[in-house]
């Protein structure tokens, strides 16, 4: 969560750093020819650097839900009775070592990353607009909810269509078993 407010932070500096530049550069401020990269570069190595730290912590901890629940998986199967194990394709239990505990890895790197990271980082970026213009800030809020409204669709059509995949992931593992 510190990594995601520090990426967001630094996105959200990145407005207040250019108007900064432009303001100098405005007044005719010497200054503005070697701070102005300074604050741009130091800022984006700020970005850059938490985003890394981000991705590692990120991609561990969605190996330990994967490993624990291939773990779990794999513990359930071997509890199961014969019978159950019979009723089953085993194309469908491959499907689901394989492509589901995949699909909930996945799942798990874009709540970390989409929903907290982005979520911060639009906050971080409307506070930055707003403090620099808050009049286009207000078009924006007006803009906006038009422009998320075909993103939402396509992406429940997305969830759609991956789900079915995985079905027929499962029915042509079974076919070939």
């Amino acid at each position: 969560v510190g990594l995601t407010a520090l990426v967001a932070l630094a996105t959200g500096l990145y407005p207040q750093a250019i108007s900064w530049i432009f303001d100098a550069l405005a007044a005719r401020d010497p200054r503005v020819v070697w701070l102005g990269p300074a604050i741009v570069i130091a800022v984006t190595v700020l970005k850059g650097a938490a985003l890394y730290a981000l991705t590692v912590v990120t991609n561990r901890l969605a190996l330990r839900v994967v490993t624990a629940l291939q773990n779990d998986a794999f513990a359930a199967l071997q509890r199961a009775d014969f019978a159950t194990l019979q009723a089953e394709p085993t194309g469908s239990l491959v499907s689901r070592f394989i492509h589901d505990v995949n699909a909930i890895r996945e799942g798990v790197l874009k709540t970390a990353n989409g929903l907290l990271r982005d979520a911060l980082t639009f906050v971080a970026v409307v506070i930055g607009m707003a403090i620099v213009d808050w009049q286009l800030a207000l078009v924006a809020f007006v803009v906006l909810p038009i422009a998320l409204w075909p993103i939402v669709a396509i992406g429940q059509r997305m969830r759609k269509v991956a789900a079915s995949a995985q079905e027929q992931t499962g029915a042509l593992a079974a076919t070939l078993e």
